[in-house]
């Protein structure tokens, strides 16, 4: 029963490695496009597109819901620090659909981390 699983959970993370290119390809192409013709306008839609379309279709169309609790209690003013303790290589797909969609969602890194080949 065991290698049984080890095989889907290896099929499922292929299927789920075939979602997230084919999304990111889509969403580049988009974004590529709307750089062109738009010039620096097309900024806030690139983002927009990138976090809270594609972050949502990534993760439904690898079968991960996610429930968010608390989402009301942000208020659009106000900046927030989402810290995420990063149990799977999907919280990068999760922390923006987690957040609501007037927020404007950023990463934040140490420097060291862009120096790493």
């Amino acid at each position: 029963m065991g290698f049984l699983i080890s095989i889907f959970r290896g099929f499922w993370a292929i299927y789920t490695y075939i979602v997230i290119a084919i999304v990111v390809i889509f969403s580049s192409i988009i974004v590529f496009f709307t750089s062109l013709l738009f010039r620096g306008k097309a900024k806030k839609f690139n983002l927009f597109l990138c976090l809270h379309v594609s972050s949502p279709a990534i993760l439904l169309f690898s079968g991960i819901f996610l429930k968010t609790y608390g989402r009301e209690n942000i208020e659009p003013k106000k900046g927030y620090v989402l810290v995420s303790n990063h149990s799977s290589y999907m919280d990068i797909f999760a922390n923006p659909t987690s957040v609501p969609v007037y927020h404007l969602f950023t990463y934040l890194a140490k420097d060291e981390l862009g120096k790493t080949p």
